[in-house]
């Protein structure tokens, strides 16, 4: 009985729509193919885009959107340099951050294979600052990247080549790469000599 039932509602079905593809033009092969799409859609409840909006959709058009500017090379410095200071001071463990041997031997390949921990970076991807702006490296090419430094600046605050630097140093080594930035202030220098107005 249910076989006869499914085939019952199967040709009324077939036949419904035949009449209303019929009626567009389609030929049958094709519209035979057409109608078990349509028959599919016809099934489903309405499309959202002709619902009407509820009172909280129409609201939550209405609110601006917060635009989040990114945060500069600058400032991701200086955030840096702002973390690696906050773990100096006599109340703080005198441990220093990890820093690299013979950095400047590696190539930009290699620092993905090196690891940031214990460095500064470490600290850094537990700052939610920094993994708000998108910092979620970890190794030390992924940083290198993030804070957009070169290999000069890396090798200033994290090779070992001058010997061991406190993390006051080396926050103070960061904040000097932040401030000759290509977003630092630009300082205009007039020689005297040469001033005609």
């Amino acid at each position: 009985m249910a076989a006869e039932e499914e085939s019952k509602l199967e040709s009324n079905f077939v036949h419904h729509e035949t009449k209303y593809w019929c009626s567009t033009g389609l030929t049958a092969e094709f519209s035979g193919w057409m109608l078990r799409s349509v028959a599919i859609t016809l099934k489903t409840e309405e499309p959202a885009m002709n619902k009407p909006l509820s009172p909280d959709e129409v609201l939550s058009l209405s609110m601006p959107i917060p635009i989040v500017e990114p945060m500069t090379k600058r400032a991701k410095l200086q955030r840096l340099a702002k973390l690696a200071r906050s773990q100096s001071g006599w109340w703080k463990s005198s441990a220093a951050f990890r820093i690299y041997h013979t950095l400047e031997n590696y190539t930009d390949q290699d620092y993905d294979s090196i690891s940031t921990g214990g460095s500064v970076f470490a600290l850094a991807n537990a700052d939610p600052v920094l993994t708000e702006a998108g910092y979620t490296g970890t190794s030390l090419g992924d940083a290198k990247r993030f804070f957009e430094l070169s290999r000069e600046d890396l090798h200033e605050f994290s090779c070992d080549c001058g010997g061991a630097i406190s993390n006051r140093d080396m926050a103070d080594r960061i904040e000097k790469i932040a401030r000759h930035g290509p977003d630092a202030a630009t300082a205009i220098v007039i020689d005297s000599k040469s001033w005609t107005g």
